[in-house]
C-alpha cells in the first residue's frame, strides 16, 4: 500500500512538473518534498542509461518500486 502511494505521488509530481515548472509553488511542492529524495537517489542510477537529456529517473523509480512489491 505505501509503495502504490509512492508511484502515485510520483506519477501525480511528473505531471505536475509539465503544468508548473516551479517545484516552490503549491501543489506541486508537496509532492516534490517527498519525491526528490528518492528521484536524487534513482538519477544515479539512471545516469548510467543511454537516454540523452531525457530524465528517465521517474520511470526508473517506478519501475524499482513495482519491483519491490
Amino acid at each position: 500500500m505505501i509503495i502504490e502511494g509512492v508511484c502515485l505521488l510520483v506519477a501525480l509530481n511528473l505531471a505536475l512538473a509539465w503544468i508548473q515548472d516551479d517545484p516552490r509553488l503549491w501543489p506541486r511542492r508537496i509532492t516534490h518534498l517527498v519525491v526528490e529524495p528518492l528521484l536524487k537517489l534513482t538519477r544515479k542510477v539512471s545516469d548510467l542509461l543511454p537516454s540523452g537529456s531525457i530524465d528517465l529517473s521517474p520511470l526508473v523509480l517506478i519501475l524499482g518500486l513495482t519491483g519491490l512489491k
